[in-house]
C-alpha cells in the first residue's frame, strides 16, 4: 500500500523508512523505520519557521542499536526539512530508554553535529541541543505519506502503547519487539 525507501545497516540487514504526516497542513511528521514488518525505530518532528524541532528519536528494539537506524531516521529528517525551508535542528537531550543510553544518545548527537547551547558537545540531561542543516545527502530522500489515521495510530504506538522511555515499559520483563503494521 505504501512505498518505502531500504537501506542497508552496518550488519548487513536492510531496514525501510517513510515519512508520514497527518494531513497537507500539518508540520508534525514521523519517519518510521521498519524490518520484516516489525517497527525498529521512529523519529518525531515537526517544522517551525526554519526550524526543524525533534519531538523524539528512538530506536525501539534493542537488537537494532548501534547498527545506524538512528542515523539513518536523522539524515532522512535533515534532508526532508532542508528540502521544506528548515534551516536549523533543535532538540532537547533525553537519553532514555536502555542501560548504557546517556553513552549512545550522546555518541549520537555529536557524530551528528548536535551542540549543547552552552557545553558544545558536553550534554547534561534535557539540555537544549542544536545545529545548523548544512550539506544534506540526497541519498535519504524517501517517501512521504499523508494519512491522519496512520499517522496517529503509529503516534499512539509510539507514545502511549510501545513507549520505551516509560517506567511501565521497563518494568514489565514480558515486553517484546511489538509490532505495528503500515
Amino acid at each position: 500500500m505504501y512505498t518505502f525507501r531500504k537501506f542497508t545497516l552496518k550488519d548487513g540487514r536492510e531496514i525501510e523508512c517513510c515519512i508520514l504526516k497527518n494531513d497537507n497542513h500539518s508540520n508534525d511528521y514521523f519517519v518510521v523505520a521498519g524490518c520484516r514488518n516489525r517497527k525498529v525505530g521512529y523519529c518525531n518532528f515537526e517544522i517551525v519557521g526554519d526550524t526543524c524541532k525533534i519531538k523524539r528519536i528512538a530506536v525501539t528494539d534493542g537488537d537494532f542499536l548501534g547498527k545506524g537506524v538512528g542515523s539513518i531516521m536523522f539524515n532522512a529528517m535533515e534532508y526532508f526539512c532542508a528540502r521544506n525551508g528548515a534551516k536549523y535542528i533543535s532538540g532537547v537531550f533525553t537519553p532514555r530508554g536502555y542501560d548504557n543510553a546517556w553513552e549512545l544518545t550522546s555518541k549520537f548527537y555529536k557524530n551528528h553535529h548536535m551542540k549543547s547551547m552552552d557545553y558544545e558537545y558536553d550534554y547534561c540531561d534535557r539540555d537544549e541541543i542544536f545545529k545548523t542543516i548544512d550539506n544534506v545527502d540526497e541519498n535519504y530522500n524517501i517517501p512521504v505519506h499523508t494519512d491522519d489515521i496512520l499517522f496517529n495510530k503509529v503516534k499512539k504506538y509510539c507514545y502511549i502503547t510501545n513507549d520505551i522511555f516509560s517506567s511501565t515499559h521497563r518494568n514489565n520483563k514480558t515486553n517484546s519487539s511489538s509490532t505495528i503494521e503500515l
